[in-house]
Formats: structure tokens, sequence, C-alpha cells
């Protein structure tokens, strides 16, 4: 039975499969999505699984496995970005940050970053912390400086966009914010190190400036090459994509920029082209990247702004070409999202969790899972 549905399989009379086996069914459109060629990672399903931070508020059904208001003072906060950190140890990224207390208009005990880590690798029913980076007691401390100068010309916030580990060392993108309104203006963006599993972080600033086509970015090692997929700052970019030595990414001068004429042109960014998007209703903010083993294929996940949803797409090579959107989360499901930051283990099996942000009136992060399939 299982060699005639492999059968059946590649002849495309199923029309799908479960990870690295395309089949040839006629694209069809399911869950909002724009198209879906043969080929392509589609998403099945999405449902969000749990509350990663803050309180729980008035008729939510979710687990709240974390209770970090209590516990680290974390009463408001967004992103939720992770990377592997080794083992089953993955960090997780968190934005602007408020107190226990913390409802809209209400922003008490402000840290432009906070971080946490896992080891829990059952997410079916929630991501567990087993601790968040504190100040000695129980607030969860900023580990990036800001000043908080909030007049809209100096160091407003410090915001993290990317994790990394390479040999041992934990690398954060962080975009250094002027002001937010009326759109995102930065300072510049740079990256923080440490060699003590985050307690402590070398802040190494000014490495992209504030107009730079890496302003924010995805990180992910393969084959030898660290990969960065960019975009300006803002949410109405386009995505670029640079790959590197791990030895230098702190030298930006010495990475090699895909242009689609001339390929890989090392210490160019200026010349780098778009993947894919157009600036009228695709374009790319708050990237997330991974290789998944499962389709064995590179996915992207983000916020369209424009759309207002957060969606992914995938490619054989990082280079492209790249499917169409598929949507993951809608504004009309899931009121006010963005994120959508991918977690980076169990890649092998058809589905990913990401981690949702939704804006006032909740303005906290949730688990979602996503189910997979290719065309």
């Amino acid at each position: 039975m299982a060699a005639l549905l492999r059968k059946l399989t590649l002849l495309g009379i199923l029309g799908l499969t479960a990870c690295s086996d395309s089949g040839t069914a006629k694209p069809d459109s399911p869950g909002g999505q724009d198209k879906t060629e043969a080929g392509t990672v589609a998403v099945v399903k999405a449902t969000k699984v749990a509350r990663m931070t803050g309180k729980p508020v008035s008729g939510e059904t979710i687990v709240s496995p974390n209770n970090t208001a209590t516990r680290y003072d974390v009463g408001g906060t967004d992103l939720g970005i992770f990377w592997r950190m080794g083992g089953d140890k993955v960090g997780i990224l968190f934005g602007d940050t408020f107190g226990k207390d913390w409802k809209p208009g209400y922003t008490p005990n402000w840290r432009s970053n906070v971080m946490a880590w896992t080891t829990d690798r059952n997410l079916e029913d929630g991501l567990s912390f087993d601790g968040m980076i504190t100040d000695g007691a129980s607030s969860a401390k900023q580990i990036i400086y800001s000043a908080h100068e909030t007049t809209g010309y100096g160091d407003w916030s410090s915001i993290p966009t990317a994790g990394i580990r390479i040999e041992g060392k934990d690398y954060v993108h962080y975009m250094n914010v002027m002001d937010w309104e009326p759109i995102w203006i930065t300072n510049w963006s740079g990256f923080a190190v440490s060699e003590d599993d985050g307690r402590s972080w070398e802040l190494h600033r000014n490495l992209f400036s504030s107009d730079s086509k890496f302003a924010q970015m995805a990180l992910w090692e393969k084959d030898g090459y660290v990969y960065s997929m960019g975009s300006i700052i803002g949410r109405r970019g386009l995505p670029y994509v640079a790959r590197f030595l791990p030895g230098d990414i702190l030298m930006p001068e010495n990475w090699e920029y895909w242009n689609s004429s001339k390929g890989w042109e090392k210490g160019r960014a200026v010349y780098a082209t778009p993947l894919f998007g157009n600036k009228k209703d695709e374009m790319y903010a708050e990237p997330t990247l991974v290789y998944h083993d499962c389709f064995k294929k590179w996915i992207t996940v983000y916020y369209n702004e424009i759309k207002n949803r957060i969606v992914l797409r995938s490619a054989d090579e990082i280079t492209g070409p790249w499917s169409s959107e598929q949507v993951i989360a809608s504004g009309s499901q899931y009121p006010k999202p963005y994120g959508g930051f991918i977690y980076p283990l169990g890649l092998d099996k058809p589905e990913i969790y990401i981690s949702l942000s939704q804006w006032d009136p909740l303005y906290n992060v949730f688990l979602m899972k996503v189910e997979l399939e290719q065309k």
C-alpha cells in the first residue's frame, strides 16, 4: 500500500506531499493565497497555540505557560525573535518591553529589549521559558543599551531584528531608532555580541547606515556561509540577500551581495537587487529565514503591511525564484498582526512554529503552529 501511494504521488494523482517530493497538481488558491505554483510550500492550517508573554485577557482560552508579568515584570512586549544557541537551547529576543501593570497608554518600566531562552521541544502545548536575563532580582533587564531619548532626534530605542550563534558567541543584529512617526527613522544598525549566553553584551555600532538595504535582517547559517536577508528600515521595503563567512559577520565590507545580473558582488551592498516583491502591495518587513530540512527549501516569513498579513514564501535556492505569498495570518483573523519569526528547531517535519505579535490592545507575543505541504 505504501508503495502504491508513493507511485500515485509521483504521478501527481494525489497532488501534494508532506515534504520534499513534489506533485504536479493544478495550482489552487487555498486560504487566501495569491496563487500556488507547483513545488511551492503552502500553508494548510495555522493555529494560535499559546500565549508566550503577558497576562491572559478575558475570554482567552489558549494556554499561557510563562506568567511573564509576575515572574519577570513583562506585561507588554513584542517580536519574539528566535535563534539556535546550541543543542536544544533557543534564544528569544523581544522588543520594547513594559512592566507587569502595562496597559494601553500606560508604559511602566520601559526596556528597549529583553531576552529569554528555552529548551522546550514539545511546542504542541505552548513554549515554556527556562528563564530570562534579569537584573539580579526578578525583572527582565534590557540587554542592548538605549538612551530612551524620545525627542525624535536622538536614541529612542534599540530594537533587535535577528540573532545567530557563531563559534560559541551570540550575535544580535539591532537597529537604533531615532523616531517612529510618521515613518521609522534610524541612526544606524549594528551588532551586539555576547560570550556568556546573553548575560553581557559588547556593542558594535554603526555597521549599517540608516538607509542600508540591510538595516533590518534575518540570519541563517548553511554550508559554510551565513546568509542574511535584509531590507530597509520600516515596513515598505523589498528583500535583498547577502552571504559571508562566519568570521566576517562584523565586517559587512567583506560580505557578498546578490545582484541578479552580476551574481555575488563582494562589498557592494548598494548594488544588491530585490529577490521578489514590488513597491505597491508586496513589501518585506520584519523578516525571518530558515532552511527547512523536511522540504529541502529556503523559507522566509514576513509581514506584508499593505495587505496586513503574515506570509510565507519558499525557494530551492536562496537567490530564487521565490514562490508567491502564502498566507499564515491575516489582520481579519488576528487584529493588528506583525512579526512572524520562525522557531529554528524541528524543521524536519512538515510544519513550522512562529511567534506572532499583536498590537494594542494586546501588545504581546503568541505562538502559532503552521502546518505545511508541498504542492
